[in-house]
């Protein structure tokens, strides 16, 4: 872009786009700089307010794959590939997408091609190999070298793997995703069939809308989130009405079949059936929220936490283990780490707003709350240095037993344990973009909290448990509505 032969760094704006760190003149200073300063250069200079993040995870963004192994798995990119896979009805086929020089096809093409697909007739399959996918990684491990001693399904498991990435064409017209809990149930994180969890992009089409998923093993969803947006930004300005619908396909798709022995026949149905309880098991409930638009932008997260702990007092009476991912991929090879919520300033804080607490006025809260947000982005910007506790203690622990073959006592203590296993788990609420909203994964013992910002200024919150005897006592409806009760006062309080 400003420099002969040098790609754009892909940077990220946690607070604003708007500033000096996004004009010309900024950009092209920093790239005026040797490439081993650059990165502290516009960190610092732009006063954090523009992060370059690690451009290393593109090289697995397509043609990836997540192999599983039996200690070990390995996520394994093949360069690029002209065709993609497309599930429908449980089926896989292969589609040619692109020539051999990279170059898309046209969309009447594109279009017919998957038109082709859903007028082919096929029933549901009986056995979906993908669903063996969802094993745990050593089981499927076994199966799929078990899949491997058959020549043809060997041919189907490289075409797959090799793929640009998954699509999923879903027929079904019994779910209302113009509702949260419609979002939700056709989401990625609770599908029961048609799908195959190790690509490194899945994406899902049905007749109101779609839902974008992401491998976990290759990338932290940051390169995903700007891909989509841009995908997101360049449909804008096409007209679908435009593409031609009648145009016949050049090139047939091809219907990849299994031959699968009795005993694979029945581990699809185990998976299924595995698949099909812990979806039912996990409990999940929207919440939206508006009225943000008098707080500022950079204090949101801060007062999301204050709420979550205020909410989980209010349920339990009793303080809380909480995490709050953070991105790091402005280093390389950055993935995430964990920002630690509670603190004095935050637990005296949630005692001041006790129903049956009088001594404090809501100036007193109002101030015990800006002294807790104060504390939150001291600890936020000390992680997103590379100061968190998180990975000095992963450092610690590696070195400990490099050296002298075991653990330390340290790390066998029930406090550790704790630090290491949090009730409360929750993100940093982002932009929506062209995303949907998905469930999050929840805590063995507590809740996940997830949440979307739109126009600034409106909240989704989605809230996932378990329900089951370790989950907790109260429903993620219930947890929702204390949440929400709890921001609507804070919020109130912060604009004093």
């Amino acid at each position: 872009m400003y420099l002969e032969n040098a790609l754009r760094p892909d940077i990220h704006y946690p607070v604003s786009t708007r500033g000096y760190w996004t004009s010309d003149w900024f950009e092209r200073s920093v790239a005026l700089c040797p490439e081993y300063v650059s990165t502290p250069v516009i960190t610092a200079g732009s006063s954090r307010n523009a992060l370059p993040l690690d451009l290393s995870q593109n090289d697995n963004l397509f043609n990836s794959t997540r192999v599983p192994g039996v200690l070990q798995d390995e996520i394994r990119a093949v360069g690029f590939m002209p065709h993609i896979t497309v599930l429908y009805r449980g089926h896989p086929f292969i589609v040619t997408v692109a020539d051999s020089e990279a170059n898309v096809l046209p969309l009447d093409q594109i279009y017919a091609r998957l038109r082709a697909i859903c007028c082919h007739g096929v029933a549901s399959a009986a056995e979906e190999v993908g669903l063996l996918t969802s094993l745990p990684r050593t089981e499927w491990s076994t199966w799929r070298t078990s899949l491997l001693r058959d020549p043809g399904n060997q041919r189907n498991l490289e075409e797959i793997e090799t793929s640009m990435f998954v699509l999923c064409l879903d027929n079904s017209r019994d779910t209302d995703v113009l509702c949260a809990a419609g979002a939700v149930d056709k989401s990625v994180a609770v599908r029961q069939q048609n799908c195959w969890w190790d690509k490194s992009i899945l994406v899902s089409v049905w007749n109101r809308g779609l839902s974008v998923g992401y491998e976990h093993g290759w990338c932290d969803g940051r390169i995903v989130h700007r891909y989509i947006d841009m995908v997101n930004a360049d449909s804008a300005r096409c007209r679908a009405s435009a593409v031609p619908r009648r145009s016949a396909a050049t090139e047939p798709v091809r219907h990849l079949t299994w031959r699968l022995s009795p005993e694979q026949k029945d581990a699809v149905r185990r998976a299924r059936v595995a698949l099909q309880t812990m979806v039912d098991r996990l409990d999940t409930h929207h919440v939206v929220l508006s009225g943000l638009q008098g707080c500022a932008r950079a204090d949101v997260p801060a007062l999301l936490q204050l709420a979550v702990q205020l909410a989980w007092w209010r349920l339990q009476q009793s303080a809380v283990s909480t995490t709050e991912d953070v991105n790091m991929s402005m280093f390389l090879r950055g993935r995430e780490s964990a920002v630690r919520a509670p603190s004095a300033a935050c637990e005296a804080f949630v005692l001041s707003m006790h129903p049956h607490n009088r001594s404090h006025t809501a100036a007193q809260q109002a101030a015990l709350l800006r002294e807790a947000v104060k504390v939150y982005a001291r600890r936020k910007a000390l992680t997103l240095s590379g100061g968190g506790t998180d990975p000095h203690l992963f450092g610690l622990h590696n070195m400990m037993v490099r050296l002298y073959g075991r653990e330390a006592a340290l790390f066998q203590d029930a406090a550790y344990r704790q630090h290491q296993a949090p009730t409360l788990s929750t993100e940093p609420p982002v932009d929506a973009g062209a995303l949907l909203m998905s469930s999050p994964l929840p805590t063995p013992t507590g809740y996940g909290v997830r949440q979307r910002l739109f126009d600034g200024e409106t909240l989704l919150t989605s809230v996932s448990c378990w329900r089951d005897a370790q989950g907790p006592r109260h429903s993620a409806s219930d947890f929702a509505d204390a949440f929400a009760s709890a921001m609507e006062e804070i919020v109130r309080l912060r604009k004093l």
